[in-house]
């Protein structure tokens, strides 16, 4: 269960970053960029995880 709770922790602490870096891109002026590409993410995408800094494309190439 310690495990477990330190995990959902650092996944926390790890989505938390990926926000601060999103509400950075906003006040830039390159919020929904995708920060590989440069194209824009899909509003799909933002919906389900405003806090994403890569396209759907992107994310894929990079967990594959």
């Amino acid at each position: 269960q310690q495990a477990m709770a330190k995990a959902n922790r650092e996944a926390h602490q790890h989505r938390l970053v990926l926000i601060d870096a999103a509400l950075s891109t906003l006040k830039s002026g390159r919020y929904g960029l995708c920060r590989s590409c440069e194209e824009p993410i899909s509003l799909k995408r933002l919906e389900a995880r405003p806090e994403t800094p890569f396209c759907l494309e992107c994310q894929t190439k990079r967990e594959g």
